[in-house]
C-alpha cells in the first residue's frame, strides 16, 4: 500500500542510511521543498518487496520530480 495519495501535500526530507549518510545525494538540494503528489507507481523485483515512487509538482517552480517514498513527509498544514 502506498503511504501517500494523489493530491496530498508533502515536503521533501533527507532520507538517511544506516550510517546516517544521505541515501539520495541528488535530492539533498531539494530537502525542505514542498509540493503536491500528482501520481505514484510501484516498483518491485522478484522475491523483494515493492517500493513506491511519487511524482511531485513542486510549489516553487511547478516542476515535477520523481521521489522515493522514504524521502517524503506529510505537510501538517495540508489538513
Amino acid at each position: 500500500m502506498p503511504r501517500y495519495i494523489k493530491g496530498q501535500r508533502i515536503q521533501i526530507v533527507s532520507a538517511r542510511d544506516e550510517q546516517g549518510k544521505p541515501k539520495y545525494r541528488d535530492m539533498e538540494p531539494h530537502v525542505g521543498k514542498s509540493g503536491v503528489i500528482v501520481d505514484y507507481y510501484s516498483i518491485g523485483f522478484e522475491n523483494q518487496p515493492s517500493y513506491y515512487i511519487y511524482e511531485i509538482q513542486l510549489d516553487d517552480d511547478k516542476s515535477i520530480m520523481a521521489i522515493q517514498e522514504d524521502a517524503l513527509s506529510i505537510l501538517m498544514d495540508s489538513y
